[in-house]
């Protein structure tokens, strides 16, 4: 009986170019988007140039995924989630409606301090030094405004992971400097992912992958994501749900195009 059932379709794997694909109903990581709306201008931005907002669609595509899949982690991001009043609406549809169990990471630039015993991890957004930071992101003391969330998360006790994409080398050494002047950054892990020339950041200069990935290697106490690490991206079995109900496997494919392979 055990034979039979191990080789069963439902627990068999089947290949995917140079890859193999576990084809147990799984989403190791769901990226619910909940707006478009944001307070800071970040020149790399994914969500320019598109409005159109549909929470009721993008409240039955949850539903049915939570419905049909064993999802394992939920972030949740934007835009920005902190400046709309659904964002408690959301975690409270996640939590307590759909009684999900695993991992809620609220995903934030950290301009706006914002907490729920519901969450589990704060993704914060931190490009380098305030210099840096604010080129970035358009916004003059956005950089105090994140140090200080990032700061109150830390000496509360909820656990903060930073992220930031990788722009150029020396951004990378600027926030590495960054880390090594404040105590309460010093033991967080990095989450660093693949700048795409998507979005705002169509307009940028944008490392090769290949080069973007070397660089993240050299940095300490630092996750790798599966955007850079390409051997990982299908396997991940990831799906995005965008304000308007739409339904993407990459958060890459959001204009239409699939660009992190």
């Amino acid at each position: 009986m055990l034979k039979k059932i191990l080789k069963s379709p439902q627990n068999s794997e089947r290949k995917s170019g140079n890859f193999s694909v576990c084809s147990f109903k799984t989403i190791k990581d769901l990226l619910l988007e909940i707006t478009y709306a944001c307070n800071l201008r970040c020149r790399h931005c994914s969500s320019v140039g598109i409005f159109n907002e549909n929470w009721q669609r993008a409240y039955h595509s949850l539903t049915s995924l939570l419905s049909e899949y064993d999802v394992e982690r939920i972030r949740i991001s934007g835009g920005e989630p902190t400046v709309t009043s659904s964002l408690k609406w959301w975690i409270d549809i996640i939590r307590n409606e759909r009684k999900f169990e695993g991992k809620l990471v609220l995903q934030t630039n950290g301009t706006v301090y914002y907490e729920n015993d519901e969450i589990d991890e704060y993704w914060i957004s931190l490009y380098g030094s305030k210099d840096f930071h604010e080129k970035i992101t358009g916004v003059r003391r956005s950089f105090d405004e994140t140090l200080s969330t990032i700061e109150m998360h830390v000496r509360k006790g909820h656990r903060v992971i930073l992220q930031t994409p990788i722009f150029a080398e020396t951004q990378i050494e600027d926030f590495s400097n960054l880390i090594n002047k404040h105590d309460f950054l010093q033991n967080l892990p990095v989450r660093l992912t693949r700048l795409l020339p998507h979005g705002c950041a169509e307009f940028m200069e944008v490392l090769p992958a290949e080069e973007q990935y070397k660089i993240a290697k050299k940095m300490p106490n630092r996750i790798i994501t599966c955007s850079l690490d390409q051997s990982r991206c299908i396997k991940y079995m990831k799906k995005v749900i965008l304000p308007n109900g739409n339904i993407r496997e990459c958060a890459s494919c959001k204009h239409g195009k699939i660009l992190c392979r």
